[in-house]
């Protein structure tokens, strides 16, 4: 079967070649059709990476955070837990290395609300105490005044705190917000020495005091459980992130996985995967018009070689050739014409890409580049094959079925 294949493989090229403008032809509209779908899906796919990274650089997608839950819903009531399981900063180091190299970073916080005051002044002001063992995060943490915690610091939970600018302008009153570094600030029983106050243009307006996590004490932490963020380096690890952080707190707590809600913001990615996913199918559609347009030109140049083969077909059949024969050697007639167009094509489509994409940029201004990703390489194989079979058939059928007798009649 195979060396029929090979040898019909062989004739098809040569009597292709006997008649180009034929050939030229029908395999123009493959080439059209095939390049018009390369460059859809080179875009699409392109389109595709650029919603990522803008994504991933402006959301916090990659993010996932792990919190204790402090109640419960029975009947529709909301009923205080007697238990609340709390992630340690210890814990939390033993996790994140368990997670591997995905996990970029990691940290704790919370945030409580309470009055502050200098120390001995009675003047308090509402203010949010945020303790973490990461500040850094999500945003590299920066001071107009001061200085930043040191790594001992954080660790140790020494007494030190850092104001929000809108804080410190109103502790200061008359005086500049920068004579408050080194002043000592009172938050119910705790005192901190203020050591770096946050830049005015912070996105967080409200009055806020920075602590080390460590500091804050276990009945605050009860009251307060720590949130648990982790950062993975990419968006599409995050259900795998998810998925082994609840199988080691089943192993690792207590209560399980039970005890804590996992949230991620991986559906956004998934709505931008579908949006690319209707924009490549429906753009596949229309060209495909055009690929059926170019697998009809395949059609109409083999039935054409038919008529004007008849001749040979009788010869052929009366020397003893099989129905399988002729028809093998015009369905191979009809896969290189396809193969061959479907490499053109894509050649072509390609070119067009790399023309169309610094258009694309100059007019919007947008760091856009063309991506190909390798199954669209398939999608290109499978479309060849598939014209090839479906548009090859009936005059493969066509000519085998014709009898020597036949063949001869119609000469």
């Amino acid at each position: 079967m195979f060396k029929l294949i090979r040898i019909s493989t062989s004739m098809a090229f040569r009597t292709l070649g006997a008649n180009p403008l034929h050939t030229l032809l029908s395999t123009l509209g493959i080439v059209i059709g095939v390049g018009a779908l390369v460059a859809i899906l080179a875009l699409g796919d392109g389109m595709e990476k650029y919603g990522r990274e803008q994504i991933s650089g402006t959301t916090d997608l990659q993010a996932l955070e792990v919190i204790s839950k402090t109640k419960d819903k029975i009947d529709g009531v909301w009923i205080n837990r007697e238990k609340v399981e709390i992630l340690t900063p210890e814990k939390a180091d033993v996790l994140a290395q368990s997670l591997g190299p995905v996990v970029e970073q990691y940290g704790l916080h919370t945030t409580v609300s309470g009055m502050v005051a200098l120390a001995g002044d009675t003047a308090q002001r509402p203010a949010l105490l945020s303790g973490a063992t990461n500040f850094d995060l999500k945003n590299k943490l920066e001071v107009a005044h001061g200085r930043l915690f040191q790594a001992g610091e954080v660790s140790r939970g020494d007494s030190v705190a850092i104001l929000s600018y809108s804080l410190a302008e109103k502790l200061a009153k008359a005086d500049k917000p920068q004579s408050m570094l080194n002043r000592r600030l009172q938050f119910r029983q705790h005192t901190f020495t203020i050591v770096g106050i946050l830049p005015s243009s912070e996105q967080m307006e409200s009055p806020r005091v920075l602590v080390p996590l460590s500091f804050i004490d276990d009945d605050l932490l009860k009251e307060h459980p720590p949130t648990l963020a982790l950062l993975t380096n990419d968006v599409e690890q995050v259900p795998a992130v998810k998925a082994n952080t609840e199988r080691w707190l089943d192993a690792n707590t207590a209560v399980g996985k039970a005890a804590f809600d996992i949230y991620t913001n991986d559906f956004r990615v998934e709505q931008v995967r579908k949006g690319i996913r209707v924009f490549k199918v429906v753009m596949g559609l229309i060209t495909g018009i055009a690929i059926v347009v170019g697998g009809i030109g395949v059609m109409n140049v083999l039935l054409m070689s038919i008529t004007e083969r008849t001749r040979e077909i009788g010869i052929r059949k009366a020397i003893g050739a099989r129905r399988t024969d002729i028809g093998v050697q015009f369905l191979a007639e009809a896969m290189v014409i396809s193969v061959v167009g479907s490499l053109l094509g894509f050649g072509l489509g390609m070119l067009t890409v790399n023309i169309a994409i610094p258009i694309v940029r100059m007019t919007t201004g947008v760091p856009f580049f063309a991506a190909f990703n390798p199954q669209s390489l398939v999608v290109v194989v499978l479309v060849a094959i598939v014209i090839g079979i479906v548009f090859g058939s009936y005059p493969a059928w066509k000519a085998a079925k014709l009898t020597p007798v036949e063949a001869i009649r119609r000469e």
